[in-house]
């Protein structure tokens, strides 16, 4: 082959006719004519600089940036020369990938650490996902980033737990027999197809709860799409073993929308066998290309007119003879118009490829030279002809309003080729810089939008479009924030993990340290008042020492109190797990029946004037007794009740329904070796026996909460069930399950609502952050609370909800540098900003008012005469959009009285 270019001057027309049979492609100020396959001479690298295989490529405006492993980033110019200039800014020494923005920045994944990178060279850290590292990172118009379709991080850097919501997976294994072997934890690997729905596909047999075999596309709006299930028809299934029989394992987007899935299949030869499949967007199969190399290769990459380029490590493609590098036609033939020879001392590997809107492509792996000239590692060829067009704009990114401090992002799809010159202006001006398709500008106090526009410009035509006029708006308070004039600081206390609030302001606290044989006698329950001091008038100080901790604190009718936990001493007294204080935290001379394992964790007084104690002992006053014990009035062990409990069963909570029968919750085992079945949620008979009647509730419960209703509130996670136990309500969860592509973890911390509501601690990465549900059991997501610092937060030990709804929460450890003795803080969350009218006021014939508003949330306006009148007639109704939003209604009548009510959104 010719490897010599021809340039020929413009106009274009004419060069098609003189290079008859030959492509074109514009570079620059040159119309270029060449052979699809042909090599690029003008691109000629250092090899020197290119010393492993390179295993990522990324392509922007004609420079390649390029790593090999265990190597940061280069990037190489047009003609191959290295730019010793540039540099990433992100802390990653070795980046395991580079995605370029709309706005001209980058995400630059790291593992486990990756960050957003801006033009400006300002970067922010992006949320770890996996607990595998992640390759495919997509940027979207907003701001946001998506990870490998199953994460977002939101424009702000906060994680977006709706789009989690039901992206999570069941994993499955897959096994070839020729040596790869896909175990243990779901590797997802994902495309976003032209709607913006997410394609993924991995070792997996449910993702968000519904049946899908290796394969799942999710709609826009984050669930599973209904109407696109081709996994069975691939051949996809689960075997005898709950393996999978074949393995979805790579993806490019095709055509319309259409996506091409590399499918491993068992070997039968010893020989690794896979397989080239074609989905329409239908999810019906539009071709298959079997075993279509001697190694599983990558990706392949679709070029404008549906023609694949197919890399790897083989010799030959069928009969055709190819090494690593393959152009397939539509149907899976070898297209004989392109040809590319490659060589090596070896074998020859293609490892990544790359393109531009030209048509050239970039290629890595292990080569020595290409069409018969040295290229080792790193090349570029011609591949396609691209079609001249004039250029096309379509909005893509365009918000109503835009809240100061923050970034305006604007966003359009452009196509047209020569590839098109873009401009940004503002009121008719240019913006400086403003060059890529997406436009981030930072909005400060006090700035004038104006109108913007996107211009686009080639040698064929231009053409513009108009973004509609921005608002701006002023953001609404994020729910969940901590209120900074409570801060109460459990100075030397080792940690919370009890909170009791008294109706006269103070509260009881318990918490310690419990480390087996310790003499170490530590604070485990005090009094604070009002104003977060210890209270002098309780205990020693305010405090009650012992050499343990305490699990649970039960207020007694007269004052007193009842301490359950692990301790053998107490208040200075020997104890084993249970002791009474009176109101004034002295220790009541009660001698409580030894417990052999002092693993008391819950404790609850009978009418009869005895406690029923749940826990993990094996052992009560030398009677064997498995983890539930009732004592009589006097505290001796009461012969005609028997613990039904297995063994390794432990009791977390013990609670009367409204019909005083006994429920028993245990989510806690104790066992070596497999963990065993916990006890779940039990009702029991007078005698200690299992209720028959009661559903029992198999796993998951720590919390148990019977409401007014007859209705239980367990968890964690949380649910609704009958007073018979049945199930009624399953809480909106991202689930964690066998697989690391969950990313939420709820820890063993929540609480009950006044609305029936749930609010509980995310737990497995930090920061550890609070979430809540609605009494319905959906998820409120305009609730975020952090409670520290954002990338370091601290552990969340208690929360315990008030009457009136206020929310305290006890935290300790990642509160950045403090005295010693003061990382025990308890703080309380500010109440919801949206429930109250702002800044009201009659202006003429109307009330003027503003609401805080949030997304998720609708607010419906009513008006009434008196507050007496049943009767309500609508004003208007407000969609949440995160923003404060102003309400205007008639003030006509003598007398009239507005209300707002808020419902979650359709």
């Amino acid at each position: 082959m010719d490897s010599r270019l021809r340039s020929i001057s413009r106009p274009s027309k004419l060069a098609h006719q003189l290079c008859n049979a030959l492509a074109l492609v514009a570079i620059g100020s040159e119309l270029l004519a060449f052979t699809p396959g042909e090599l690029d001479t003008r691109f000629d690298p250092d090899p020197s600089i290119v010393s492993g295989v390179v295993s990522r490529l990324t392509v922007k405006d004609g420079d390649v940036y390029f790593s090999s492993p265990g190597t940061r980033f280069r990037r190489f110019r047009e003609d191959g020369s290295l730019d010793e200039s540039w540099r990433l800014n992100s802390p990653v020494p070795v980046p395991l990938a580079l995605t370029a923005t709309p706005f001209g920045g980058w995400v630059v994944r790291g593992s486990p650490a990756s960050y957003l990178e801006q033009p400006d060279g300002t970067i922010r850290p992006v949320p770890s996902f996996l607990l595998v590292a992640p390759y495919y990172d997509f940027p979207q118009d907003d701001g946001s980033v998506v990870v490998e379709g199953v994460g977002r991080a939101a424009p702000d850097g906060n994680v977006d737990y709706k789009f989690m919501l039901h992206r999570w997976f069941n994993h499955a294994p897959f096994s070839d027999g020729a040596g790869f072997v896909q175990s243990g934890a779901v590797f997802p690997t994902a495309v976003q197809d032209r709607q913006g729905r997410f394609i993924v596909v991995g070792n997996f047999y449910r993702a968000g709860g519904i049946d899908r075999l290796g394969l799942v596309r999710f709609t826009t709006n984050g669930i599973p799409d209904p109407d696109w299930n081709p996994g069975p028809v691939l051949g996809v299934a689960l075997n005898e073993t709950n393996a999978l029989t074949r393995l979805p394992y790579s993806l490019a987007l095709g055509l319309d929308d259409s996506v091409v899935v590399g499918l491993r299949l068992p070997s039968t030869d010893g020989l690794p066998n896979s397989r080239l499949v074609v989905i329409r967007s239908d999810g019906t199969v539009a071709s298959e290309i079997k075993r279509y190399g001697e190694d599983y290769g990558w990706p392949p990459l679709v070029q404008p007119d549906g023609r694949m380029i197919v890399g790897g490590i083989f010799d030959s493609w069928g009969e055709t003879p190819a090494a690593g590098l393959v152009r397939l036609n539509s149907d899976g033939s070898v297209d004989a118009t392109f040809s590319v020879t490659l060589t090596h001392t070896n074998r020859v590997m293609v490892r990544t490829m790359a393109a531009d809107e030209s048509g050239r492509l970039w290629f890595a792996g292990n080569f020595d030279s290409v069409n018969g000239v040295a290229r080792p590692r790193l090349a570029r060829i011609f591949a396609w002809e691209p079609i001249p067009a004039v250029p096309a704009l379509e909005i893509n990114q365009s918000p109503p309003r835009v809240g100061t401090n923050e970034f305006l992002h604007l966003a359009a799809r452009v196509t047209g080729y020569p590839p098109p010159e873009l401009q940004w202006y503002r009121d008719g001006a240019p913006v400086p810089g403003a060059t890529n398709r997406g436009l981030r500008l930072p909005i400060s106090t006090g700035a004038e939008l104006g109108e913007f526009s996107l211009v686009a410009s080639n040698d064929l035509g231009t053409n513009r479009i108009d973004f509609r006029t921005v608002e701006l708006a002023t953001r609404s308070p994020r729910l969940g924030q901590v209120d900074p004039s409570f801060e109460r600081v459990m100075t030397n206390f080792p940690r919370v993990i009890q909170m009791v609030p008294r109706s006269d302001g103070r509260m009881l606290v318990g918490g310690g340290i419990w480390s087996s044989g310790t003499t170490l006698r530590q604070i485990m329950v005090a009094r604070i008042t009002a104003d977060g001091n210890f209270d002098p008038s309780f205990g020693t100080g305010g405090v009650v020492r012992g050499n343990g901790e305490v699990e649970s604190l039960r207020l007694l009718p007269d004052g007193g109190i009842l301490v359950a936990g692990q301790f053998t001493e107490f208040a200075g007294l020997p104890a084993t797990g249970l002791a009474e204080l009176d109101s004034n935290g002295q220790r009541v001379s009660r001698e409580f029946p030894r417990f052999e394992r002092p693993q008391v964790m819950t404790v609850l007084p009978t009418p009869e004037g005895g406690y029923l104690v749940g826990g993990a002992f094996t052992n009560v006053a030398g009677i064997p007794v498995r983890g539930l014990v009732r004592l009589t009035a006097n505290l001796s062990v009461d012969p005609t009740f028997q613990s039904p409990l297995e063994p390794w069963h432990g009791v977390d909570q013990l609670e009367f329904d409204l019909q005083g029968r006994l429920l028993v919750a245990g989510e806690r085992t104790y066992a070596t070796g497999p963990v065993p079945s916990p006890l779940g949620l039990v009702r029991l008979l007078e005698n200690g026996s299992i209720d028959p009647v009661f559903a029992r509730v198999t796993n998951g419960v720590r919390y148990l909460f019977v409401e007014p209703e007859h209705t239980l509130l367990v968890g964690v996670p949380p649910r609704r069930v009958s007073e018979d136990g049945q199930i009624i309500a399953q809480f909106d969860v991202i689930h964690v399950d066998d697989t690391t592509s969950s990313r939420i973890d709820l820890g063993y911390r929540m609480a009950r609502l006044p609305d029936g509501g749930v609010i509980a601690t995310r737990t497995r990465m930090r920061p550890r952050e609070l979430i809540r549900w609605r009494g319905d059991g959906t998820r409120d997501f305009a609730f975020f609370a952090e409670v520290g610092t954002p990338m370091n937060g601290p552990d969340i030990n208690a929360v315990v909800v008030l009457p009136e709804g206020e929310v305290l929460v006890a935290i300790s450890g990642g509160l950045g540098p403090i005295p010693e003795g003061h990382n025990q803080r308890i703080r309380r969350l500010l109440p919801d900003s949206d429930l109250r009218w702002n800044h009201p006021q009659v202006v003429g014939n109307q009330f003027v008012a503003e609401v805080t508003t949030h997304t998720e949330r609708t607010y419906e306006v009513q008006r009434r005469a008196t507050l007496d009148q049943r009767d309500t007639l609508p004003v208007g109704s407000l969609p949440g959009d995160g923003f404060i939003q102003e309400v205007v209604a008639p003030a006509t009548a003598p007398s009239q009285f507005l209300e707002l009510q808020i419902q979650p959104a359709p």
